[in-house]
């Protein structure tokens, strides 16, 4: 079954993620963007991405998109895993799938809507304790702390691509109008390990007024925010400006926009299938 899907490929002369500000609504809107029944006539997509695997998968998710709730990342693993043929890992960091030959590593992120950030992972730090406090009132401490946290991440990376050739990066996001994104992104070993080595500003976000919050620390480059790390409170490692960051490391990059389911199931629809 082909899904016929009024859009067609966005093409542009610049960086598609040019002048993308937090304030659009879709950051990624000037990604090149295929409808299936367009792709089906290609052999990969954005050029170098492998295509039968996410055609097969976009089927799924549009299977899903009638779903009474949010489908869980670890299923839609699951799911890509079936389709591109592959298999399912835990505990390699980036790496959530792998490919049937060993050679593709990918890493499948969902939201359940648009969203310009994304959690990376958690990061600790060494000396935490001592480096933290100090980092408030110094900003060479400051510095140096989100520096080790940027030569973590580059040797991470280092060894993922050791053992794989490719790194792609997908993710799923929902539209305000039920349609499902699915966002490729091919990412590029040199560019990727290059950018991680850039000279990044580092600042503690300002103290929030509610007692329950922290601050966080902050990443500055050429004046964007792209990455935070709540090193007061869950070590979480973020992406702030998912879209200009994916634009400077990737090879290539190719969304497919789904349409909305024309019904969705009520729960007690859902349990009735089940049954």
């Amino acid at each position: 079954m082909i899904l016929l899907i009024e859009v067609s490929r966005v093409k542009t002369s610049f960086s598609p993620f040019a002048e993308i500000t937090m304030k659009d609504k879709n950051p990624y809107r000037l990604v090149p963007t295929l409808s299936l029944s367009e792709s089906y006539q290609d052999k990969t997509l954005g050029g170098t991405i492998p295509l039968e695997p996410f055609l097969k998968f976009s089927q799924f998710l549009f299977t899903y998109s009638s779903m009474p709730f949010a489908v869980p990342t670890s299923i839609m693993e699951g799911l890509f895993a079936e389709a591109i043929g592959g298999y399912v890992v835990k505990g390699m960091g980036k790496v959530d799938v792998i490919s049937s030959d060993n050679k593709t590593a990918y890493q499948i992120k969902t939201m359940v809507s648009v969203c310009n950030q994304t959690v990376w992972g958690r990061m600790t730090l060494r000396n935490k304790l001592e480096m933290l406090p100090a980092s408030l009132i110094d900003a060479g401490v400051c510095s140096t702390i989100g520096n080790n946290l940027l030569d973590e991440l580059h040797a991470e990376f280092e060894q993922t691509f050791k053992v794989f050739s490719r790194f792609v990066y997908v993710q799923v996001m929902k539209e305000d109008d039920g349609h499902t994104l699915l966002l490729i992104n091919e990412i590029c070993r040199e560019k990727l390990l290059d950018f991680l080595l850039s000279n990044f500003e580092w600042k503690w976000s300002k103290k929030p007024t509610n007692p329950d919050h922290y601050q966080s620390l902050r990443a500055y480059y050429m004046g964007k925010h792209v990455f935070t790390w709540n090193g007061l409170s869950g070590n979480h490692f973020r992406i702030t400006d998912l879209a200009y960051f994916l634009n400077e490391v990737s090879a290539s990059s190719v969304c497919i926009r789904l349409p909305a389911s024309i019904s969705t199931l009520t729960h007690e629809q859902l349990v009735g299938k089940m049954g």
